[in-house]
């Protein structure tokens, strides 16, 4: 389980950046993704999908700050230069 505030919940995915080395996205149960780094226990950053669980993730093998999640209804793009 991931642990982030008032967020807990099961991990359904792991996604290493194909970018940027010891940086990975967890995807979870608790509707959230969270941005982690090797050398951190805690997540970076965590987001908010539309409250559902976020069953997979992915990041764009082009760029390093734009990834997709997916729960039961939709597909996100999240692009970290444009916004948070």
């Amino acid at each position: 389980m991931i642990s982030n505030s008032s967020y807990i919940g099961p991990v359904y995915r792991i996604a290493w950046s194909p970018i940027a080395k010891g940086v990975f996205l967890s995807s979870s149960a608790d509707w959230t993704v969270s941005l982690w780094t090797t050398d951190r226990f805690q997540p970076c950053i965590t987001f908010a999908s539309r409250k559902k669980p976020v069953f997979d993730i992915c990041w764009s093998p082009k760029s390093a700050t734009i990834f997709c999640c997916a729960n039961e209804e939709a597909v996100e793009v999240w692009d970290l230069s444009k916004n948070t």
